[in-house]
């Protein structure tokens, strides 16, 4: 299962996030220990993130598809009856920034296995585009930047590319699936890149959406201004190239998580955040830059370090369209 959500949270780092969005977190100090279970140091990491989305053109469209259906009457003559099945989607473009500080905070052996902060910033465009009833192409590119602050080459800039077919089942579900390539790690690397996308409303608001930051979300309006949510799944990860020896390798620190959180909207646009969560995964490894060692870290433990559970806590600032 764990091997399962590791792919889930590299499929994440290659795709875009569409929150408006600027907080501050901190990962409280805990134990690290190396593949066998020993302890070989501790470390604490704190944070600061944001995206933005800005649309560049949006034109509303509607599908329309005629159904008929043949019914046959008491007296046993056919009647051919024509229904309109309407789907409104829209074709737009978009410009998606993103970026995320990062300072580790480490003692003993995990000074050795961390670089001393990590830099991501990335700039993706998004194309929406329907391309028959209820189907719609999504095909994104970009660029991002993983890199300590005191080591940023040409190197550490990753290209991503990405197309996924979009099937609209009903106004609450969507499902696809696509293929993104990235060169994070050097060679480019081709994923399979499933997608959902469902929502539940009502008093209880549920949400799952396994495409940008996978995340399953419930959620209940206390009052006109508050809302409260519960993440029991939710990814978060920390990657940068670095050098080695002379050698360019990649460090990752992935992070499974629970959260709970409560916002205040203060105006029409904006509300404030607060989340506690519970980290039940975080693991580190630093490899080679090749496709082997990409696959490797999705299947194999082998020379991966991981802390013991600890807790998390964040604030943030969100922009609302509407």
């Amino acid at each position: 299962m764990k091997k399962i959500l590791l792919s889930l949270l590299l499929i994440a780092c290659a795709l875009p996030m569409s929150a408006q969005r600027i907080e501050s977190g901190y990962i409280l100090s805990n134990d690290l220990k190396d593949s066998h279970g020993n302890k070989v140091g501790r470390g604490a990491v704190q944070y600061m993130a944001g995206s933005y989305t800005m649309p560049l053109a949006t034109t509303k469209v509607e599908q329309i598809k005629n159904i008929y259906r043949s019914t046959t009457t008491p007296d046993g003559k056919t009647m051919i009856r024509e229904t309109r099945d309407t789907v409104t989607t829209a074709r737009m473009w978009q410009l998606t920034l993103t970026g995320k500080y990062a300072a580790f905070d480490n003692e003993g052996t995990a000074i050795q296995n961390h670089p001393d902060d990590a830099i991501t910033a990335g700039a993706m465009i998004t194309h929406v585009c329907p391309i028959a009833h209820r189907w719609n192409l999504i095909a994104t590119v970009g660029a991002t930047l993983n890199a300590p602050s005191s080591y940023i080459r040409m190197q550490s800039i990753a290209i991503t590319a990405g197309m996924i077919f979009q099937y609209r089942v009903n106004k609450n579900l969507s499902l696809g699936i696509g293929a993104v390539s990235t060169t994070a790690y050097g060679e480019p690397v081709i994923l399979p890149v499933p997608m959902i996308n469902w929502k539940r409303d009502g008093r209880y608001s549920i949400e799952l959406n396994m495409h940008g930051k996978p995340q399953l979300t419930i959620a209940t309006q206390l009052n006109e201004k508050t809302r409260l949510t519960l993440a029991p799944f939710d990814t978060e990860r920390f990657s940068a190239m670095v050098d080695i020896d002379g050698e360019h390798k990649v460090f990752a620190q992935n992070i499974i998580q629970s959260t709970i959180g409560v916002s205040y909207r203060f105006t029409n646009h904006w509300s404030l955040t607060g989340e506690a969560g519970y980290i039940y995964h975080n693991s580190i490894r630093i490899q080679e830059r090749s496709m082997k060692a990409f696959w490797e870290d999705l299947f194999s433990d082998d020379n991966r370090m991981k802390y013991s559970p600890s807790c998390t806590f964040s604030v943030g600032l969100h922009y609302h369209f509407r």
